[in-house]
């Protein structure tokens, strides 16, 4: 009697759901689907659009409005779930049942795992009454996964839930998008139910998620499948290509194939599978002459196509035990024989998705902190109301629109930390963002990592006294700002200092980095000495280089191990007096100037000696560093950009050699960014990655000395 009033305390029964219990439906649509490759078809049940995607066979428009690879997700607390389906038209395949073919597989999470829950269909000629799916659960808030059937058309799916219990939408729990196309085995040919295919166990495996498109019998490198799979959003997408098409079609189609998918997806890797081997070969001469063919076909045009093409990998899945017995028909695995395929290139296709950022958090969950209540490094003005931003633009005014949205992008600031993660994840929420034509969108609103390391013979380790070694960098697709992005996975094990590098041109609002549950994320001491401040133009602020690290002053920072503080503004550093009333406010040790790269002759005349005096007054007896601009590759052959260059830099130099001379502590020194072979401009104007490293070693020398009469090491 205790143990009963403490159970019914906890508001956990566990009575059997009443006989008449009564229902109330809700639409499977209204929920969350997964799995779909196309989400936005008119029958939410449809794999494809048939109206919008034509070229199929009769055969072929069917399978693709059935409803293979989808899965609903939801929440109850209901004891019992019951479906109502509305069929369109139903196949009845002989190596695969009722429940595989018309009816539903249930899973329930238990321990942050998806557990088998139950699994039904209605008899032949009851398909459109209620299916009993489950019954006598407790009324704890459960996690479903649900699988709809393999080889039907489904008009509407109705779940039920005892009258009085809730039933919710939740988030998709699977990550990325993967499609996956190929032929009966990836349809779900001779499994028992919904969730033994290979691309399910697949997905619940590792977390994943995979948008089947199998088509039993029909995947041949068709160039209208093509098309239509080229215009899928897909991060990635895998092919069990080469199951259904002989050795003449494989030849023929799949270097097409290949191009057409690439054309519109030029940068995610397509992973072919090879088919798996048929037991029907084992005694039969003719099947074993003609599998043999295909798969030699394959081998030999996936070794040309791995080199031809970019991003294109070739795996082998395995679906056979030693013992054989693994196949329903000579020809499609069991259940077994599929979880042994999923198992088979678990591996491979995760090494392969990583070298991507697409990295499954396998099940655990990612602890995120604020950026902020880390190290930030690198800011002129450490207490900015947004830590982010660069400059207080309500302390300082004066500034045009875009010098206003300048000074609040991230450029030149790092996240200083250490963690023993081997998983690090990014949250960003962005402000206002900027796309540019010179540089990358890797380098306006990505982050780029560095990791304190030793190397020996080509291999890195984590090391307090090592070098600051490039380790990973990434971006969120565009629509996807507010995604978290994996910026690297499987990491060396032990402690790892890091440097993050924030965007260039970004307003980020929050920075989240995420470890994973259990692992150690805390700020690391500054890395750096000293606070130079540097102001410049757009070479400052870091146009056209490939990653945010990769600026002339961020490659300073880690080879010398003075810390710059960058106010790089892109077309806007002309030394004019808003931004010197900021200037002259910053806590300093000295300054690095730009500042002859965006003004006018006649802005140099005027503002250059007050612009001096102003910011010696601010830092009496700290060095002031003017640095030459650098010969622009524009100037080759146009003689108007030659001679305005040219006229600019001679006016420069005229008035420095007097600065030098007149006023203490300033200096001037040359740049170079350019190679012999004037082959380090993006656009002419701007250093390439290694023109930014070359203007880097050219003042190095120049500065350090220069810092070294302050005490300044």
């Amino acid at each position: 009697m205790i143990l009963a009033a403490t159970i019914a305390a906890a508001g956990i029964l566990s009575a059997q759901t009443p006989k008449n219990a009564k229902f109330t439906y809700t639409e499977a649509s209204d929920l969350t689907l997964t799995g779909k490759l196309f989400p936005d078809t008119p029958n939410p049940y449809h794999r494809v659009d048939t109206v919008v995607y034509k070229g199929f066979t009769k055969g072929e428009n069917l399978q693709v409005r059935e409803s293979s690879g989808l899965a609903v997700v939801f929440k109850t607390n209901s004891t019992a779930i019951n479906v109502k389906t509305e069929y369109g038209e139903i196949q009845y395949p002989m190596n695969t049942n009722g429940i595989g073919a018309k009816g539903y597989d249930l899973y329930i999470k238990k321990g942050g795992k998806w557990l088998f829950a139950a699994a039904g269909a209605r008899g032949n000629g009851s398909e459109n009454q209620v299916l009993s799916l489950i019954s006598d659960m407790d009324n704890s808030m459960k996690e479903c996964l649900m699988y709809l059937p393999l080889y039907s058309e489904v008009k509407s799916v109705k779940i039920g839930v005892v009258e009085g219990s809730t039933i919710e939408a939740i988030p998709n729990p699977f990550q990325y998008r993967v499609g996956i196309f190929g032929s009966s085995y990836t349809h779900g040919s001779s499994t028992s139910r919904g969730g033994m295919t290979y691309p399910a166990q697949f997905t619940r495996n590792t977390g994943i998620q995979l948008l089947s498109l199998g088509c039993s019998g029909n995947s041949k490198l068709q160039s209208y499948f093509a098309k239509a799979l080229a215009a899928a959003d897909v991060d990635a997408y895998i092919f069990d290509s080469f199951s259904n098409p002989d050795a003449k079609m494989i030849n023929e189609r799949l270097f097409p194939f290949i191009e057409t998918i690439q054309a519109a997806h030029p940068d995610i890797p397509l992973i072919f599978q090879q088919t798996i081997r048929r037991e029907s070969r084992n005694f039969n001469l003719s099947a074993e002459k003609k599998e043999a063919a295909k798969m030699a076909m394959a081998d030999s045009l996936m070794k040309i196509a791995c080199k031809k093409y970019k991003n294109v990998y070739f795996i082998t899945p395995n679906a056979t035990t030693p013992d054989h017995l693994a196949s329903v028909d000579g020809v499609h695995p069991t259940n077994y024989g599929y979880t042994l395929w999923a198992k088979s290139i678990e591996k491979p296709v995760l090494d392969i998705l990583a070298k991507y950022g697409m990295v499954p958090d396998g099940g655990k969950e990612f602890i995120y902190k604020e950026a902020s209540d880390l190290t930030l490094v690198g800011k002129l003005f450490p207490d900015t109301p947004n830590p982010y931003h660069r400059v207080d633009v309500e302390k300082y005014s004066g500034w045009t629109a875009t010098q206003n949205f300048q000074v609040r992008c991230s450029s030149g600031i790092i996240v200083a930390f250490k963690t023993n993660a081997k998983n690090i994840s990014i949250l960003t929420q962005y402000g206002q963002l900027y796309s540019g034509v010179t540089t990358n969108m890797l380098a306006h609103r990505g982050y780029d990592l560095y990791i304190r390391a030793t190397e020996k013979n080509g291999k890195f380790t984590p090391s307090h006294n090592g070098k600051w070694i490039y380790a990973g960098s990434k971006c969120p697709d565009y629509g996807k700002e507010d995604k978290p992005i994996n910026l690297i996975s499987n990491l060396v094990e032990g402690e790892k200092e890091c440097l993050l590098y924030l965007p260039l041109y970004s307003e980020e609002k929050s920075i989240k980095i995420g470890v994973e549950k259990g692992a150690t994320l805390e700020p690391l001491e500054n890395p750096f000495r000293h606070r130079i401040g540097i102001y410049g133009s757009s070479y400052t602020h870091g146009v056209s280089c490939g990653r945010a690290g990769m600026t002339y002053p961020a490659q300073f920072s880690r080879s010398t191990g003075i810390q710059l503080l960058s106010l790089g503004m892109s077309g806007q550093c002309k030394m004019q007096p808003w931004a010197l009333n900021a200037l002259k406010d910053a806590d300093v040790d000295g300054f690095i100037f730009d500042t002859f790269s965006n003004p006018s002759i006649a802005e140099i005349h005027e503002r250059l000696f007050p612009f001096i005096e102003t910011m010696k007054a601010a830092n009496p007896g700290k060095p002031l560093i003017f640095q030459r601009t650098i010969y622009r590759e524009s100037r080759n052959f146009n003689m108007g950009s030659e001679e305005a260059e040219q006229s600019r830099i001679d006016v420069v130099d005229s008035l420095m050699a007097i600065a030098v001379k007149k006023y203490s502590d300033v200096y001037y020194i040359k740049t170079n960014a350019t190679e012999p072979n004037h082959e380090t401009s993006i656009d002419g104007t701007h250093p390439s990655d290694y023109g930014y490293g070359v203007w880097e070693k050219s003042i190095e020398k120049q500065v350090l000395n220069i810092l070294k009469k302050y005490g300044i090491k």
